[in-house]
């Protein structure tokens, strides 16, 4: 009764086996819960409608105390959760209609999780879904039909080896032509390249990327020429060395490029010359020793630059000349004198 207030409650990783609706009863501002599964399914049993309210689901299927599935109705009265992630789960937690009553569901997060093939229909029931994140799973079989019913979706994310199932199917590339974001972990790295390349060729609506576990073997020059609506891309927390010329012909419209946490040493005269259109540079966290003049050509956008925690001893005197708009620069944890 005095927690008229609370929005969000924690209970997951307990060992929670029969959980009484009423624990739930008195709170109508709840929105947010974590809870592992076997709790969950507890309250399904009693009444399920307790939880009508919740907007944002966080199922965690606690491995001391799992099951196998969730029972089939437990999401159909869950018409306000617009936000789903379900952690520690594999091919037998997932089923046909598992979803249905979800019917405002904009977000599902199955990462991290054991999934190596998604079941027909899996997905029916959500036709509204904006965003689904399928990253570090095992998935090694896969049909594009299963995306068939998300004719909404607009942000995917996928593992490379997934994406190397599916990408030439005319169904999923149909899926990638109305994306406005794609976040790719790549785990091929001797078959990135060509897969990638095919998969973007048509993605014409794409205005934010990510690409992770990528190194200078996944770039080569007009790699991002196709994706000329790109305002956003992230190459952060990778393996790159250097960063080849041309390697962002076609870029003009990017307003945001990520390069922080990888192993660049230094920067090729005129690499970021295709960005006519950059505010924002962040190259924090690499090993770069010095910044010369024509390294920033064609940048005179940009607005903010992060080169701190780098190993930088010089900066030539005109290195910063043609940023005429700069208005944040960083410089700190380096090793000037």
């Amino acid at each position: 009764a005095g927690l008229k207030s609370l929005r969000t409650i924690n209970l997951r990783r307990n060992h929670i086996t029969n959980l009484s609706a009423s624990v739930f009863q008195g709170l109508p501002n709840l929105s947010e819960i974590y809870i592992d599964a076997i709790a969950l399914v507890s309250v399904f049993q009693n009444d399920i409608s307790v939880l009508n309210n919740i907007h944002n689901l966080n199922v965690y299927n606690n491995p001391y105390q799992s099951v196998r599935q969730l029972p089939s109705g437990i999401f159909s009265n869950m018409t306000r959760v617009t936000g789903l992630r379900m952690e520690v789960v594999d091919d037998e937690f997932l089923y046909e209609d598992m979803f249905i009553g979800l019917s405002s569901l904009r977000n599902l997060m199955l990462s991290y999780n054991q999934i190596s093939t998604l079941p027909n229909g899996v997905f029916n029931g959500l036709s509204g879904l904006q965003t689904l994140d399928l990253q570090r799973n095992r998935i090694s079989s896969l049909s594009a039909s299963v995306f068939d019913v998300l004719s909404n979706l607009d942000h995917l994310t996928i593992d490379a080896s997934a994406l190397a199932i599916v990408y030439q199917e005319q169904d999923f590339m149909s899926l990638l032509e109305r994306l406005t974001r794609f976040d790719v972990y790549n785990d091929l790295p001797k078959d990135f390249l060509p897969i990638f390349q095919d998969s973007v060729r048509n993605m014409s609506r794409l205005k934010t990327l990510t690409l992770r576990g990528i190194d200078d073997t996944c770039l080569q020059t007009d790699i991002f020429a196709r994706l000329s609506a790109l305002t956003t891309l992230d190459l952060a927390w990778n393996s790159l060395s250097s960063l080849t010329e041309g390697v962002f012909n076609g870029l003009s419209r990017l307003d945001s490029l990520y390069l922080e946490s990888n192993r660049l040493i230094d920067i090729s005269t005129g690499v970021f010359s295709p960005l006519s259109s950059l505010h924002s540079l962040y190259l924090y966290r690499n090993q770069l020793t010095k910044i010369s003049a024509g390294d920033l050509r064609g940048l005179s956008t940009l607005t903010r630059l992060d080169l701190s925690n780098n190993l930088l001893t010089c900066v030539s005197s005109n290195a910063f000349t043609q940023l005429t708009n700069l208005a944040d620069l960083r410089l700190n944890a380096n090793d000037l004198n």
